[in-house]
């Protein structure tokens, strides 16, 4: 049995007496003021109805006052030229009405109409039909003509659904002839300005008022076409006839009564009002509407009931301990013992009630929860991809099999392991796939085979590195074979997306105890050794040692001062001349960065420029340059100098990651350069960068009107196809093959095939490193366009740049430095 039914069966014979009582007493007082209570709230209903209504009409009469005297309705209407009203007043004309009906959206229609009632000007609402013919006077217009007053007001009964009923306005222009004759005199009338009101905002203001109002509100035509309704029961209806002839007032009653008349089948209480311009207005309430008594009746109920309670208190404390307090009871001591970490917990409470429901809830909550905090346990130290020991979880056993090694003397080793390239990877194909990637490594490490008698244990550490924790190891070559066979299954192919990709990994090796003796510094030293084996060139193993730990710190060191390097002011610019070989004339310049430390002092491009592009600070360090470079020619240029164009080195880094075309657009704007001042040169690597040709970026910057140049062309693996398509203009061959060109007959007939190649194509060859007169010779014997190297020049600063285009010689230059 339900507890609501045994409660029932308690209270119910001695509840029953009281409140019939109770019942009785109170309908009595409830009749009394039944009839003052219902006839004020008829009162404020109707009084907020005429009100509105009376204000609407108010502002109609008072806003075609205003827009009859505006000057375009004056002016239009005073005219009697047709040419010019339609020529020239009719266009202010509507813009004023339109203005009109923007600014008062209730406003549906405006007319302008002559005299005899024909239309000249209509605006109107979309969708709003017209009611006027083209070339019929008014429907209405006859009475309008006859009333003797300057504004008529009707209501417009909608003949359509489209058509709602709405409040006419018919104002008379009457002027003087001219603008000069006083208003009194000579006043003529000159034409209509008809307005169409809706209603529709009044009655979106009287669906809320008053507030609390229980009863019904109806606004209805004296002949009971019922306008608006605010219960909508009678939307669309007529009232009884009875209910139009009732006696109404004007305005406010004085009185507070009210008649009990029968409207529906049901006793209705109503009063009935008129208001301008012919409306009925009815407010109604049902006659059992009784807030005011009800709530005396509650609070005499409620007397009773205490008296009541009072009797059954000692009857109802035996059966609530037993129904429900002891239940009670057993559910907050397990409530407690879950809140206390016993979440599985039993409670000896049978469902044959809501508290044994409740139980069966509390039950079931515990169990959820548990369910919950173990799954939270695991999130919390597995990684969510690969399912893996997360950071957290393998360092903690990293701790624990140090604490085991030490007290058995046997030794470990922890392997840091960071894929090479899997961020190529990761953009090229996307993230989906890149997880994919991750749990696929995760699988095959895990299944990697332990040396005998050794356990192993992976954890992802974050993002594409995972530490591999091995104890019980007997031998230090067993931590090289473990290794070895995690490059071995790192560098099989991955079946990403239906196609196979390779991917390598670095492995950063360190001993306990005899490189560290804690869990934090074994990682730290497996991450040092992981760089090292990325240094030696990837997919390889590397031991850590101290030296290494040394090396690693001197880099560190300058990349904390790479860093500071922009904002001190210690980058520079050194420009080198590139010469035509057939007549030694200065053709352009190759800027050239310079690093001058204040720690480190001279820093060569080959250590600082793969340090920027790791470390992502080569974009910063990119977009300076190209700054600095236009800032130099527009400087030398403003100097008188006839400058030539300054190729800049573009990292591919600085590629990849960055659309170049609207900074170098808006660098050129700024200093009023034009794209032939300016060269951009990448190395040949960059023609075999997928996402360089997906994303458009050299094709952009060359359709910006800069000249491409390959550098170090002859090193890398080259595709003719992506040479045509980039539109290249020039080549440089890497200065290996010039120096070896003299001395080795295959450099020689590699230079010779590159020559013609690039002739081939169309483009011009500029040779690098050019350092002897034979060297020279032999380019110009083979047909090389351009040339730059120490023969000619060194690279110098801006200042002894410029002594070239004054006109001085490459050899000159050399010469002094």
């Amino acid at each position: 049995m339900r507890l609501w039914a045994k409660l029932a069966l308690v209270l119910a014979p001695l509840v029953a007496g009281p409140v019939l009582a109770l019942g009785w007493l109170s309908y009595q007082a409830l009749g009394e003021d039944l009839e003052e209570a219902v006839a004020r709230s008829l009162d404020s209903t109707l009084e907020a109805a005429t009100a509105g209504l009376g204000t609407l009409v108010e502002s109609a009469r008072t806003n075609s006052a205003l827009f009859a005297a505006a000057g375009p309705v004056e002016r239009y209407a005073r005219s009697t030229d047709e040419q010019e009203r339609t020529a020239l007043l009719q266009a202010p004309l509507l813009r004023l009405f339109y203005q009109y009906r923007d600014a008062y959206p209730e406003y549906q229609e405006l007319r302008f109409l002559r005299p005899d009632g024909t239309r000249e000007i209509r605006v109107a609402a979309p969708g709003l039909p017209d009611r006027q013919p083209s070339g019929a006077a008014d429907p209405g217009f006859a009475a309008v003509s006859a009333d003797p007053e300057p504004v008529s007001l009707s209501l417009h009964p909608g003949a359509n659904p489209d058509d709602d009923t709405a409040l006419l306005v018919y104002r008379r222009v009457t002027l003087p002839d001219n603008f000069l004759t006083r208003r009194d005199d000579s006043l003529r009338v000159r034409g209509y300005l008809a307005l169409r009101v809706s209603f529709e905002p009044l009655w979106a203001r009287l669906r809320n008022l008053p507030s609390g109002f229980p009863g019904v509100l109806i606004l209805a035509t004296p002949e009971g076409e019922v306008l608006f309704d605010s219960s909508g029961a009678w939307t669309g209806r007529r009232l009884p006839p009875a209910l139009c002839a009732q006696p109404a007032r004007p305005g406010p009653a004085e009185d507070p009564e009210a008649e009990l008349q029968t409207w529906t089948p049901g006793p209705w209480l109503f009063k009935v009002r008129r208001s301008e311009p012919g409306f009925l207005a009815l407010a109604a309430l049902p006659a059992q509407t009784l807030a005011g008594p009800l709530n005396r009746l509650g609070l005499t109920t409620l007397a009773l009931t205490g008296l009541a309670v009072a009797l059954l208190c000692a009857v109802l404390i035996a059966w609530l301990w037993r129904l429900v307090l002891r239940p009670l009871a057993i559910l907050r001591d397990a409530a407690e013992r879950i809140g206390t970490g016993a979440l599985r917990t039993a409670i000896p409470i049978a469902p044959t009630d809501e508290i044994g429901a409740l139980a069966a809830a509390v039950r079931a909550m515990g169990e959820h929860l548990a369910d919950h905090q173990e799954e939270i346990e695991r999130l919390a130290f597995h990684d969510p991809l690969t399912g893996l020991p997360n950071r957290r979880l393998i360092r903690e056993l990293l701790a624990a099999r140090i604490t085991t090694a030490a007290g058995d003397g046997r030794g470990l080793a922890v392997l840091f392991i960071d894929l090479d390239n899997f961020k190529q990877i990761n953009d090229a194909l996307g993230h989906g796939l890149g997880d994919t990637l991750l749990q696929s490594l995760a699988r095959r490490l895990t299944g990697v085979a332990a040396p005998p008698a050794a356990e192993i244990h992976i954890g992802r550490f974050g993002g594409d590195e995972f530490l591999l924790v091995a104890d019980h190891l007997s031998a230090l070559e067993q931590a090289a074979d473990l290794a070895q066979g995690i490059l071995a299954a790192t560098a099989e192919p991955f079946d990403l997306g239906g196609a196979q990709y390779v991917v390598t990994a670095s492995i950063g090796i360190t001993l306990y105890p005899q490189d560290a003796d804690d869990a934090d510094d074994l990682i730290r030293c497996a991450d040092l050794a992981m760089y090292g084996a990325k240094a030696r060139g990837r997919n390889a193993l590397q031991f850590f040692s101290a030296d290494l730990d040394s090396r690693v710190a001197a880099r560190l060191q300058m990349e904390n001062q790479l860093r500071l390097a922009l904002p001190h002011g210690e980058l520079s610019l050194h420009y080198q001349p590139i010469v035509e070989l057939a007549s030694g004339r200065l053709v352009s310049f190759e800027a050239l960065l310079r690093w001058h430390s204040e720690t480190l002092g001279w820093v060569g491009p080959a250590q600082f420029i793969p340090l920027a592009e790791e470390t992502g600070l080569i974009g910063e360090i990119g977009r300076w340059v190209l700054a600095e470079v236009c800032r130099q020619v527009a400087a030398w240029r403003h100097a008188g100098y006839a400058t030539v164009p300054v190729a800049v080195n573009v990292s591919a880094v600085q590629l990849q990651h960055e659309c170049l075309v609207e900074p170098v657009r808006a660098l050129l704007a700024e200093h009023r350069l034009s794209a032939a001042d300016l060269q951009i040169e990448i190395t040949e690597s960059v023609l075999m960068e997928r996402t360089l040709h997906q994303t458009g970026r050299l094709q952009a910057l060359r359709a910006l009107g800069l000249a491409i140049h390959i550098d170090d062309f002859g090193t890398g693996y080259s595709s003719l196809a992506y040479l045509q398509r980039l539109s290249v203009d020039c080549i440089k061959i890497d200065q290996g093959f010039v120096a070896r060109l003299c001395r080795r007959d295959g450099d020689a007939t590699l230079v010779t095939a590159m020559i013609s190649l690039a002739h081939a194509l169309h483009l011009r060859v500029i040779a690098e490193g050019i350092e002897t007169q034979d060297q020279l010779e032999a380019l110009r014997a083979l047909g090389c366009d351009l040339g730059q190297g120490y023969l000619f020049a060194r690279p110098a600063a801006a200042a002894e740049a410029a002594r070239l285009l004054a006109g001085a010689t490459p050899q000159v230059l050399m010469a002094a430095g």
